[in-house]
């Protein structure tokens, strides 16, 4: 109920600041990307807004990939990193005000096999858990879905993962591969981050047991896991996740791969509208 308030009042916000909108439903990434390619090709949009969480926002630019039409966010999915990136999380008439005002910049995303992203790529802990977990019961819920597969995957014995990263070549059992400097939502991945830099960091999780992955997973909301031991961040340009069994890999938020992937800074760059300057 709350996001569907957000979406309403945000589209009354801009409709009394003189906009005009269409809304329009879809429910899967081949959607998202085919109506936001038929809205640039109508040539009768300004901008094109995705109201959802980040597999929204990477299914909507998809289809506004190297083109001048920028992409906005109404940030009403469960963790929204790309929105708190870039200070989108905020009341509807913020948003509604950022969306109007604020500047559009090209931010150049990546690709896993070929596939885009905006926020970043997980293979291993994050993936299976993203796996687990119940769509249905997530959009009732929220972040709480989350807690059931979280728990099942801390329980299993932790990945191992070989993966070679800008030509060196490291192990270990979760790997993120980021163009944001958040993750699920408000938590500080790495203070190294920002969606407007080239390239990636890459987040190196190293954990051989159930404790020690349990002490890496617990460090992510208190803000200290690029501190903690287990934990390596590398700036990069090329990931290779080489072949291993059953191994997944998510790209903002949607399990979409079993390795091997390679993954590289995208091609296209995307316009995206970011927070207007106070005053």
């Amino acid at each position: 109920m709350r996001r569907r308030w957000l979406l309403g009042q945000v589209c009354r916000e801009l409709e009394r600041a003189g906009a005009e909108l269409s809304v329009v439903p879809a429910d899967s990434f081949e959607a998202d990307r085919t109506l936001a390619q038929k809205a640039v090709q109508s040539g009768a949009w300004h901008a094109i807004v995705a109201a959802g969480g980040d597999s929204t926002v990477r299914g909507v630019g998809a289809g506004l990939l190297g083109g001048s039409v920028p992409l906005g966010i109404i940030p009403i999915g469960t963790g929204n990193v790309l929105a708190h990136e870039i200070g989108f999380c905020s009341g509807p008439r913020s948003i509604a005000r950022n969306l109007m005002y604020g500047p559009s910049t090209p931010v150049q995303g990546g690709e896993a096999n070929g596939a885009c992203f905006f926020a970043m790529a997980g293979a291993g802990f994050d993936a299976r858990v993203l796996a687990r977990l119940d769509l249905g019961w997530k959009r009732r819920v929220g972040k709480l879905a989350y807690a059931w597969p979280l728990l099942g995957e801390l329980a299993r014995r932790p990945d191992g993962i070989e993966v070679e990263i800008d030509g060196q070549t490291y192990r270990c059992c979760w790997l993120i591969v980021a163009k944001a400097s958040r993750y699920g939502g408000p938590f500080r991945l790495t203070r190294q981050r920002t969606v407007h830099d080239e390239g990636f960091h890459a987040v190196i999780i190293r954990a051989r047991s159930r404790t020690a992955l349990v002490g890496v997973v617990l460090a992510l909301p208190t803000g200290c896991l690029e501190a903690h031991p287990l934990v390596t961040v590398v700036r990069c340009r090329h990931v290779a996740i080489r072949p291993q069994p059953a191994l997944l890999v998510q790209l903002d938020g949607e399990v979409v791969a079993t390795a091997p992937v390679e993954i590289v800074p995208a091609e296209q760059p995307l316009q995206l509208i970011v927070a207007a300057a106070r005053g």
